[in-house]
């Protein structure tokens, strides 16, 4: 069993870590973007936890009243644009780089009146308060159980016809599911759910181990595995709640979206309190990244409308009511509105830590019911489902299929009512594309969504599963392949291994991983290349399947199927030359003046024609005025270029001479340091990256498109966030 490490952080090493930065931009804060590394959204999870672990934060509140919303003395704010610190007296201030701030003051008083000081700026923010998870105490509901199935532990299971499900369709799934359980973490290492836990996080301890110390997480991942049993389902554990069912909102928030950006298809929340913008947030933010997101209604016996985030209406959010095995609403359950179905959640059996069982009630337990339903019908349509979409196919998986009331929403979970493709005789396209030839070469396989195919984590050996990634400063041969005339078509050879793209296991089912394998030259590993149109490629495996992005997703980690053709973005590629997209290497740009376009199509400006020191840099749309906070000069330096606004004079800097991802870029007056010198690498497409001398380079902050929209300096990832256009007006 894991034992809890608290990570203490000193007043003095927060302050000065966090807070004791210049007054103007967001320099006081820890910045984090959308397009930041693994690594550095890991430093912002560890200083959180750091933050509500420190001993001296937890003294300062200790003596607030116990129903004192504000006895955290910490806010969470929501903003996008950028929050200065040096406005009040903070301990730290934090941000999540995806629209919410962490704010911790000296005292609950501070944090009261910097509320209502922030909501004078047109700024919404919340006390981050304590929520406890709680499980319903059964009374005569559990005589109300029905017996557990041989081999199951939920009644559920056999109630809702689980396995017929999976027994009648399991062999047209697409890929694998991942289910991610927000909670108390899961222990792994019980028999239960052994092979069903991948790696998550623990936002109590600040690490990779979840390991569940109260029970709650455990018991509901295992309805989950209960349910899904023979089906390719994992549980992601996120642990936001303590060995005593507790946790702060921005915990649970951050825990959301975590799950969100690591791959999650469907997110289960077993937990409850008062209304809580935070999870709003974040919820709204995985549905976004495609995730549906299960939501128990509550054990209050209440309108889920005095709840969060039971009161969410938003599609992709599914609010689960509570019922025994006669269909009968539990006593405990919530109502209302928001309620999208009812499912199994009255005398529950589950695992718990260290390898004992115990059977519990309450809507935590009917969600995650629903979950396994999600991840099954998202895996049986191929997972091209919207969440909105998912939501609605879910609904047919009712006793009803349309709207019952405010208490059972569409109905009692039954799979054997769902609603699933027919895949026997559902008409297949056929592509009308002939092969075409191509020049035998080493290539970057960029996929329609701008990320690029490589073999996950530079592994060398057979069965490396193949996955689309941000391309790579660093020229990584894992991100190369060698394109070669095979038997009948192509192999295509991964330049780090040497060995080749293959579909799994000779599989012509739709939904096959590709992976790579030593070289053979069977249909598996043989592909032709058809044109897609616009510079994309269709690539056609020997087996007939094509090369697919699971899902249409897009984010880093998505592995690559193959799958029978569609015609969608998500089997469209890229084949670029290696050589014409070389990252690292300068190129010129002729001295003169230019609009520096950002991909989205807005131009690079000084915010509001500023002429001063520190006016920030940002995106607007081009203005038919001739601004000359909009054109910039491009003068050669000895190791570079310089940009100098035409209006002031002034040059494109990084804020405080900081290579620190996310640091803010503004106009200051000329001194060629490293901070204003820049250099241009080709990005294909008439486009380049904007190279600080520091390292970073020029970004659109979280790939906004907005005018006002701030630019910064970050680390290098290959986006579109760091294509830029030089237009030479001058």
């Amino acid at each position: 069993m894991k034992t809890t490490r608290k990570k203490l952080a000193m007043l003095c090493s927060l302050t000065l870590m966090l807070c004791l930065l210049p007054t103007a931009a967001m320099a006081g804060s820890e910045m984090y973007t959308a397009n930041e590394s693994n690594e550095e959204s890991e430093d912002f999870y560890q200083e959180l936890t750091e933050l509500i672990n420190s001993q001296n934060v937890a003294g300062r509140h200790a003596q607030a009243a116990a129903d004192d919303s504000f006895r955290s003395a910490r806010l969470i704010a929501f903003a996008e644009n950028e929050l200065d610190p040096s406005l009040f007296d903070t301990l730290a201030c934090l941000y999540d780089g995806s629209g919410m701030w962490v704010i911790q003051f000296w005292t609950p008083g501070e944090a009261r009146a910097a509320q209502q000081r922030l909501a004078g700026m047109g700024i919404s923010s919340q006390p981050d308060v304590c929520v406890t998870c709680e499980v319903q105490t059964e009374d005569e509901d559990v005589g109300q159980m029905a017996a557990q199935t041989a081999g199951h532990l939920s009644w559920g299971v056999a109630d809702g016809h689980f396995d017929s499900f999976i027994s009648k369709y399991g062999t047209t799934f697409t890929g694998s599911g991942t289910v991610a359980v927000v909670d108390s973490g899961v222990d792994a290492s019980h028999p239960f759910m052994s092979g069903k836990v991948l790696q998550g996080y623990d936002f109590i301890d600040g690490d990779t181990n979840a390991f569940d110390e109260y029970f709650h997480g455990t018991l509901v991942a295992s309805v989950v595995v209960d349910c899904t049993a023979n089906a390719p389902v994992k549980i992601l554990p996120v642990r936001i709640f303590d060995r005593s069912g507790r946790g702060y909102s921005s915990t649970i928030a951050t825990g959301i979206k975590y799950s969100a950006d690591h791959g999650a298809d469907v997110i289960n929340l077993s937990l409850g309190g008062e209304h809580d913008e935070a999870s709003d947030h974040a919820i709204q933010y995985a549905i976004n990244r495609g995730a549906v997101v299960t939501i128990a209604a509550g054990n209050e016996s209440d309108n889920t409308a005095n709840y969060c985030p039971s009161h969410m209406t938003n599609p992709g959010a599914v609010v689960v009511a509570s019922g025994n095995s006669n269909h009968q609403k539990a006593k405990h359950s919530n109502y209302g509105s928001s309620v999208d179905l009812m499912a199994p959640g009255v005398g529950i059996k589950g695992a718990a830590p260290g390898n004992k069982y115990r059977t519990e009630g309450g809507t935590s337990l009917a969600a995650p019911h629903a979950a396994a339903a999600a991840i099954l019908l998202d895996l049986a349509w191929g997972k091209a489902l919207s969440p909105a979409e998912l939501e609605q196919k879910l609904y047919s998986a009712t006793t009803s299929g349309t709207r019952v009331n405010n208490y059972y929403g569409y109905g009692f979970l039954d799979m054997a009512k769902a609603s699933v493709p027919v895949f026997t005789s559902r008409p297949v396209p056929v592509p009308d594309h002939p092969p075409i030839p191509v020049a035998q070469a080493t290539y970057h396989i960029e996929a329609y969504c701008g990320k690029v195919v490589e073999v996950a984590d530079s592994k060398t050996g057979d069965k490396a599963n193949a996955q689309i990634w941000a391309l790579s400063a660093r020229n990584l041969g894992c991100q190369r392949f060698e394109i070669k005339p095979s038997g009948n078509g192509y192999a295509i050879v991964a330049v780090h291994s040497g060995k080749a793209l293959d579909v799994a296991d000779g599989s012509s089912k739709s939904g096959t991983n590709i992976w790579q394998w030593h070289l053979n030259q069977t249909p598996a590993q043989t592909w032709t290349f058809e044109d897609a149109g616009d510079g994309y490629v269709y690539i056609r495996s020997g087996l007939g399947t094509y090369m697919d992005v699971s899902g249409n997703k897009t984010a880093n980690g998505t592995n690559l199927i193959a799958y029978q053709f569609n015609g969608g973005n998500n089997q469209k590629f890229k084949l670029v030359t290696y050589g014409q997209q070389r990252l690292g290497e300068a190129i010129s740009a002729e001295p003169g003046t230019y609009h520096i376009e950002a991909y989205c199509g807005k131009i690079v400006e000084v915010a509001d024609s500023k002429t001063g020191d520190r006016a920030n840099v940002q995106l607007w749309a081009l203005s038919s005025r001739n601004l000359g906070c909009q054109k910039w000069q491009i003068a050669t330096t000895s190791n570079g270029y310089v940009l100098k606004a035409v209006h002031s004079g002034k040059a494109m800097d990084v804020a405080d001479g900081s290579a620190k991802s996310g640091t803010n870029v503004w106009q200051w007056h000329l001194n060629q340091t490293p901070a204003q010198t820049w250099t241009f690498e080709d990005a294909g497409g008439g486009y380049v990256y904007i190279k600080s001398g520091l390292g970073t380079y020029l970004t659109v902050k979280g790939g906004g498109t907005a005018n006002g929209t701030n630019v910064v300096s970050c680390a290098f990832d290959g986006s579109n966030a760091q294509r830029f256009k030089l237009t030479k007006i001058g």
